[in-house]
């Protein structure tokens, strides 16, 4: 009986699982949304959906430990509220192609529209207001670094 001819595999070919679980765990580890890397040859990129996805992290204002918290929705007090960053990157409080910024303070802000943004990686994923609210400051500068989880603006 004549063996079956078999194709070998070029490089190209050939996948790098190591390389792509090394991927996943930077991910994992750094809480980003998605790592790339790319050569002549290869290009992997690795995604995947932190929690239930990009969006804001409200905390209630300064409420002692002994009272009850409200919904997030709901201001505790008269210092509003923080809405955090969800990933790391570059904090920009501009919007750069109409040269102004996002919000002001005493401006009247709807739920949904946009506080800020956050570059990661030259990827631009917005900051939203929780809910209709009343913009009081920003608690970052323009070009600052910011972490997932820190706090960005006050809106009460």
């Amino acid at each position: 009986m004549r063996p079956r001819s078999v194709r070998k595999d070029s490089a190209q070919d050939k996948i790098d699982y190591a390389l792509i679980r090394q991927l996943a765990a930077i991910a994992r580890e750094t809480d980003l949304s998605e790592v790339e890397i790319s050569n002549r040859a290869t290009r992997i990129k690795v995604g995947r959906t932190p929690g239930s996805g990009p969006s804001p992290i409200i905390l209630p204002g300064a409420v002692s430990d002994d009272s009850k918290a409200s919904p997030p929705d709901v201001p505790d007090n008269d210092e509003g509220e923080h809405v955090l960053s969800f990933m790391v990157g570059i904090v920009h409080l501009t919007n750069k192609n109409m040269n102004l910024p996002y919000a002001i303070e005493g401006q009247q802000i709807s739920k949904d529209q946009t506080i800020a943004v956050v570059d990661v990686i030259g990827t631009i994923h917005p900051i939203k207001s929780p809910r209709n609210a009343i913009f009081h400051e920003y608690l970052i500068a323009e070009g600052d670094a910011v972490d997932y989880g820190a706090p960005v603006a006050v809106v009460k």
